[in-house]
This record gives C-alpha cells, structure tokens and sequence, in this order.
C-alpha cells in the first residue's frame, strides 16, 4: 500500500515539474523574443537617424550619393530577427525624411527620421553683410 502512495506522489511531482518546466521555456522565449525585437528596434532607429542626418549633409553639398545604400550599409549584417529592412527617402528643398519598415511574421517595425538640410554658410554671410 505504501509503495502504490509513493508511485502517486512521483507520478504527480513529475506532472507538476513538467508544467512549471514548460512554463519557465515559454516565459524565457518570450523574453528572448523581446530581446530581438528591441534589438532590432534600436539598430533600425539608429541606422534611419544617421541616414537622414547624412542626406541633409549631401543634398547641403549638392552630392550625388544614396541614402538607401548608406541605410543599407549600416544595417548589414546586424539585424538579428528583422533581416529585411526597406528604406525610403523623401527629399525637399528643407528636408530629408527616411522611413524604415521591417516585418517577420506579424510582428512589424516601423521607424521614422527628419532632418533639416542646414545652410550655415549663407546664413553666416548674410550676417556679415
């Protein structure tokens, strides 16, 4: 009798450990999952403020380079669960908007980025005048 009372309580000490086991795996891929995800939020931010302030340098100086490239450049190789990262860049006379979109699965990024093109030089020489 005394065996059959220890199989129950090993039996259910196992359920239990399974359960809680499996709750511990899904909480720790979900943190992991999280990891990635601002990770890859962050590499993005940064790539899309960094592309923008440098095309409001080029178009300052009339330089004929590519801002997507440049986007491109800075995000190679370092997005770990947002590998496809899509750039657009929208310019006027005053400024440079980037925009980055990313997407697995149904998770999405998006990120935004404007930056003036400044003209220091002619405001200097019109205050010298």
């Amino acid at each position: 009798m005394r065996a059959a009372a220890d199989n129950r309580i090993r039996a259910a000490s196992t359920v239990e450990t399974a359960v809680v086991m499996s709750v511990v795996l899904l909480s720790l891929m979900l943190v992991m999952f999280a990891g990635f995800y601002l990770h890859d939020l962050n590499i993005l931010s940064g790539a899309v403020c960094e592309s923008a302030q440098a095309g409001a340098e080029w178009e300052r100086m009339d330089e004929n380079r590519s801002v997507q490239a440049y986007f491109q450049d800075r995000i190679r190789g370092k997005l770990i669960y947002f590998p496809g990262a899509l750039c657009t860049v929208e310019t006027t006379g005053e400024n440079v908007c980037v925009r980055a979109s990313a997407a697995s699965g149904r998770m999405r990024i998006n990120v935004n980025a404007v930056a003036a093109v400044r003209e220091p030089e002619r405001m200097i020489r019109v205050l010298h005048q």
